[in-house]
């Protein structure tokens, strides 16, 4: 089974929300700024321009904590359900994004993070030179589906 572009795209939540949220902040910046002077007036000199582009990066980066608040706790369980979560003992997954990328491993036990979200701990194959055990969120995990004959 080869995973869709969407379950590499979905073992990075907080990038997701990040950028949600830098969409929509950047969003209410431009229109805070056009209800008082037209867009071509911020191209027409190099200090307006500057200017703008300061609080379009500035907006950006404070689009990373109003992901993390906002977004985060709605992007990241939908992430773990779209890979295939949640998991359960016994249960084969494909890794994919960290150090044990494109590894399949099997899930070992659930346990509980210290913010209270589920994690994984993996049973990983022999041929790996770190610790035969990895403890992982659910979201950087794609279930492999078992074939029937």
């Amino acid at each position: 089974m080869n995973p869709a572009s969407i379950h590499f795209i979905c073992a990075h939540p907080m990038i997701i929300s990040w950028i949600i949220a830098a969409i929509g902040i950047n969003s209410l910046l431009v229109s805070a700024i056009s209800q008082q002077v037209s867009i071509r007036w911020i191209f027409s000199d190099a200090l307006s321009f500057a200017l703008f582009l300061l609080a379009a990066i500035s907006s950006t980066l404070l689009g990373y904590f109003a992901g993390a608040f906002f977004i985060w706790p709605f992007a990241r369980p939908l992430c773990t359900r779209i890979n295939g979560g949640p998991f359960a003992p016994g249960d084969r997954v494909l890794v994919l994004a960290g150090p044990h990328r494109e590894l399949v491993a099997t899930v070992h036990k659930k346990t509980m993070g210290q913010g209270g979200w589920a994690l994984a701990e993996l049973t990983l194959p022999a041929k790996t030179i770190r610790a035969n055990s990895e403890i992982v969120e659910e979201y950087l995990l794609l279930k492999k589906r078992t074939s029937r004959l």
